[in-house]
């Protein structure tokens, strides 16, 4: 089942958003098992919103990439709020428009 996952960061910005997708080595594409990403600016920092194939996708991208990157920065992680989800619905096009 799909899970949707959002993190919130207090005092993240755009500047360590980018820092750790390029230490993920991520690039543009989210990680392998994401269907989505979306971030951006909150009133108290930053909020990153994703869309897991499962869980489990999630929870090993989390323990094997994640959180080692938070500790080898020395930020610390964001709260998590992992949710299921019963149907997801992305239009073909979307991920094309977001990249422009």
């Amino acid at each position: 089942m799909a899970v949707l996952v959002i993190g919130q960061l207090q005092g993240g910005d755009a500047a360590l958003d980018a820092r750790m997708t390029q230490e993920l080595g991520l690039g543009n594409a989210p990680a392998p098992g994401a269907l989505a990403r979306f971030a951006g600016p909150t009133d108290t920092g930053w909020q990153v919103i994703t869309v897991w194939e499962s869980e489990e996708a999630y929870r090993t991208f989390e323990r094997e990439k994640l959180m080692p990157v938070f500790q080898r920065l020395g930020v610390t992680p964001p709260t998590m709020q992992v949710s299921p989800l019963d149907s997801v619905r992305i239009a073909p096009t979307a991920a094309t428009q977001a990249a422009r």
